[in-house]
């Protein structure tokens, strides 16, 4: 049997959860804003080279930096088709 939280220990566990949700939350926003910059400087990278001659590479970074602007969409997906709802971090 596991023995019950003081009341004055589960109020700060409730409200550390609270915040440590929404500090990671304004992590994620962060990274996400970077991660979108890359991509747009991936995709303008991409047609430079398709610009100068090499496709193949420029439609390799094109690719990957498409798949990095929607990696936050692809994830939420899969975890809400998965029933792991309660696992995403909604950014703030």
């Amino acid at each position: 049997m596991i023995p019950a939280l003081p009341p004055h220990l589960s109020i700060i566990l409730a409200q550390t959860s609270t915040d440590l949700s929404q500090g990671f939350g304004t992590g994620l926003t962060i990274i996400l804003m970077v991660a979108f910059l890359l991509a747009v400087v991936g995709i303008v990278s991409g047609a430079m080279d398709i610009h100068r001659g090499n496709f193949e590479q420029g439609k390799a970074k094109i690719i990957a930096a498409i798949i990095t602007a929607a990696a936050v969409a692809i994830v939420t997906i899969l975890f809400t088709t998965f029933g792991l709802n309660k696992a995403i971090i909604r950014p703030q």
